[in-house]
């Protein structure tokens, strides 16, 4: 299994995902019952969106803490950005949020693209564990 050593850059980027991650768990988990009423989403989901963010923080600080980790996690982080954006669009689509339920989501969407391009350049500036800065390596 390939292993990088994230960047100083990656390693940033996956700290500023997990701040945001644990803010967003945070208020989520925090106001259920009235982020519920005032975005028109269900608390089922925003409950559990936001315990699964408050662990997925944990998990993006331990992986920014600059020791070597299988790039593959690092690309199920990337691909799984991508996945949370297109749930915005099918809970917008299935849920039928007001208004301000479909810009909550909307800038989830976007903030998770923005993340998700940002940890692919950093995993691109990344050195394979036990190797030189070879990024075209740790991108098969």
């Amino acid at each position: 299994m390939k292993t990088l050593l994230p960047s100083t850059f990656l390693q940033r980027v996956l700290l500023a995902d997990a701040l945001t991650s644990i803010l967003v768990a945070a208020l989520q988990l925090a106001l259920t019952r009235s982020l519920a009423n005032l975005l028109g989403l269900s608390q089922e989901l925003l409950f559990e969106t936001g315990a699964f963010l408050a662990g997925y923080a944990l998990l993006l600080a331990w992986l920014a803490r600059g020791k070597p980790v299988p790039a593959l996690l690092l690309w199920i982080l990337v691909i799984g950005n991508v996945g949370w954006a297109l749930g915005c669009a099918l809970v917008a689509a299935m849920e039928g949020p007001n208004v301000l339920g479909l810009a909550y989501l909307a800038v989830q969407a976007l903030t998770v693209l923005v993340f998700a391009g940002l940890e692919l350049a950093g995993i691109r500036s990344s050195v394979q564990a036990g190797g030189g800065h070879t990024p075209t390596a740790a991108l098969r």
